[in-house]
């Protein structure tokens, strides 16, 4: 058996935003268009099965908004991917499991397929959005964005973030009402609905954030699934470091018998040392984990929810980074979980002025030394103000 397995990933990528009509009147309609295209080339070495896949893919992304007034958005945004390789050729499910649009709307495409090679595109973005000083009204294909901690988020029902899915900075959107009402500067309402096919796989919460002693802090409660859901969240800082967290209760809506309760909860604390050294720390607990193992394939393959953000009971992450330069950063992450490989990632980034990106700055190492190894990177998002996650997704994209 041999002692290492390597996944090497090696990306490129070129973005540009384009403002197609700006006129400076403030009713004026307006228009702006942007995108990147990028490239990732991949070895996986998968130890089960000893076998070594060569892949690819091309992956574009097509950003439009208008802004008909002062009042108004329209968003649609367009992502496609062109694979080519030997998963794509051996894998007979390949192309069943990217057209698998879970919303009630199918947004998804495969465009051709044959021959080891897949085009897929999907309208991941696709809303219209009314807003006020008080109001915003969003209907559509949308992110919604509930999560507070860095690495999981339990108070994330809508858009559940899968730190393994590297590749998808935007992150998938769900087909959603949304309304959200402003109290004051650092508190209001944020109710949402995500209908589906049957009640079973509908979303529907309503969340209140208010600020209370310098922390942000965020209460919730609605139906997820089929399961009743109750939530809560925080973020401040214990002394000089920031100390933020999320926890989520879920139980069937069928039977009120304690064997159906799930409860997940996070914690994190991070700090910014003299020098540019960022580091973080974070815990997950999921009481409905389970105990035994799970393989390399069966991991990658992994499809979370809130209520089941890690396979196992009990996960901790570690990451640092340091800027380097104005346009280069270096670091790397770390998750022990209690059931599986651990997850080691260095993280050199490039950034030449926001425009061209070239790698490697995607790397992963699996290794298989008692427990088995893996290696995945792990994009960083900042602490963010409740007023930023209100109005994250209602800006113009900057790319």
């Amino acid at each position: 058996m041999k002692a290492f397995r390597i996944l090497f990933f090696f990306g490129w990528a070129l973005t540009s935003t384009t403002p197609m009509l700006a006129q400076e009147e403030e009713n004026s309609p307006r228009l702006q268009f942007g995108g990147y295209l990028k490239n990732l080339q991949s070895l996986t070495n998968l130890p089960e099965s000893d076998l070594t896949l060569t892949d690819g893919q091309f992956h574009n992304r097509l950003n439009f908004k208008w802004f008909p007034s002062k009042n108004f958005t329209f968003d649609a945004e367009l992502r496609s991917r062109f694979f080519y390789g030997e998963t794509v050729k051996y894998t007979p499910s390949f192309e069943r499991m990217l057209n698998d649009d879970p919303d009630l709307v199918d947004l998804s495409w495969v465009l051709t397929s044959s021959n080891g090679t897949l085009l897929h595109t999907t309208l991941d973005r696709f809303w219209v959005e009314w807003r006020n000083e008080r109001w915003v009204v969003r209907t559509g294909r949308q992110r919604i964005n509930w999560g507070i901690a860095t690495t999981w988020n339990p108070n994330d029902l809508f858009n559940a973030y899968n730190f393994l899915d590297f590749d998808y900075e935007e992150r998938p959107g769900s087909d959603a009402i949304r309304v959200q009402y402003l109290t004051s500067g650092f508190s209001g309402f944020d109710l949402a609905v995500n209908p589906a096919d049957s009640a079973e796989a509908s979303v529907a919460a309503l969340k209140y954030f208010f600020n209370f002693k310098k922390y942000d802090l965020q209460v919730l409660g609605g139906y997820f699934k089929n399961d009743l859901v109750a939530g809560m969240g925080w973020a401040g800082n214990l002394g000089e470091a920031g100390f933020k967290g999320e926890a989520s209760w879920f139980h069937s809506s069928d039977t009120w018998k304690d064997t159906n309760t799930v409860i997940t909860i996070t914690a994190q604390a991070d700090y910014l040392f003299e020098g540019d050294w960022y580091v973080n720390g974070s815990l997950l607990f999921n009481s409905g984990g389970q105990s035994e193992a799970v393989s390399l394939s069966q991991l990658l393959a992994f499809r979370l929810s809130p209520k089941n953000l890690m396979p196992g009971k009990y996960t901790i992450a570690a990451q640092a980074q340091k800027g380097v330069t104005p346009i280069l950063n270096v670091g790397g992450s770390v998750i022990f979980p209690s059931n599986q490989p651990a997850f080691v990632a260095p993280q050199p980034q490039l950034f030449p002025q926001r425009q061209l990106e070239p790698g490697p700055h995607r790397a992963s190492i699996f290794c298989r030394k008692r427990p088995r190894r893996i290696c995945q990177p792990r994009q960083p998002r900042l602490p963010a103000s409740k007023m930023e996650l209100l109005n994250r997704n209602s800006k113009p994209h900057s790319i």
